[in-house]
């Protein structure tokens, strides 16, 4: 990955800082097994209204949900140098709520996890039965616990205060 485009389409939380955001996301892609070419990753942050609208519209799905991927890299037309090959549509409020309820987890670790998962499925892998889940899970925390020995931690990339 040699590019990141992002929207941050929310007011009620900070937004990321670009840089840091672009080294979480390249060493994730990477570890999550995404080619090394160079192609584009698209990151638009939504709140649960769009996010729910977006899900009727892409997936066919009811209600809001945690993170949509879109992945070029399978079509019929190869992704060219520079061009768009990932898109991920994702949802920090759900990501704040999840972390709230979740044992040993947070905000932060929650977006996290969304945009790790989210490159996961860029690669093909797939979290609809009970067995490719549970993979799924041990490879997003996999990746994430690589990251933070490489000291990209999600709480510096992430900051969880409202504004």
């Amino acid at each position: 990955m040699e590019h990141l485009a992002m929207a941050w389409r929310l007011r009620s939380l900070p937004k990321p800082e670009n840089k840091q955001l672009f080294a979480f996301l390249c060493r994730a892609a990477d570890l999550a097994g995404l080619p090394r070419t160079d192609w584009e990753l698209e990151v638009l942050f939504v709140g649960d209204r769009a996010m729910a609208r977006y899900n009727t519209e892409i997936v066919g799905h009811t209600g809001t949900t945690d993170v949509i991927t879109l992945s070029y890299f399978e079509a019929a037309c190869p992704v060219l140098p520079g061009e768009t090959a990932v898109q991920l549509i994702v949802n920090p409020l759900a990501a704040l709520r999840e972390g709230e309820r979740r044992k040993n987890s947070d905000y932060a670790t929650e977006l996290a996890r969304y945009l790790i998962h989210g490159l996961l499925h860029a690669t093909g892998r797939s979290d609809l039965d009970p067995k490719s889940r549970s993979s799924m899970r041990r490879s997003e925390l996999r990746i994430l616990r690589h990251l933070a020995s490489e000291n990209l931690f999600p709480a510096e990339i992430f900051p969880s205060k409202p504004l």
